[in-house]
């Protein structure tokens, strides 16, 4: 038999499954971003730079901002001369 739950362990509990709800039904789903630490840190300081509060906000904006461009801009950007070293 599982354990009882205390008042604010079913509080927490509660909430979580609000926010998963939520997220769902919105469509929302957690990307994760593996990068150099010099990357994040220059990045950090663009964030700060440029009044962003949350770095969710900046990336939602760069893609955005990905996706409004026609698509021979997107294949020019994407032809670099060092993208094989990635």
């Amino acid at each position: 038999m599982g354990e009882k739950k205390t008042g604010g362990a079913k509080h927490s509990a509660d909430y979580r499954a609000k926010q998963k709800a939520e997220a769902e039904k919105l469509g929302i789903e957690d990307v994760t971003i593996t990068m150099p630490a010099g990357i994040k840190k220059a990045l950090a300081a663009e964030i700060k730079r440029h009044g962003y509060r949350q770095v969710q906000e900046l990336w939602q904006d760069m893609a955005l901002s990905w996706i409004a461009q026609d698509h021979g801009e997107r294949a020019r950007r994407l032809e670099r001369p060092d993208a094989p070293a990635f």
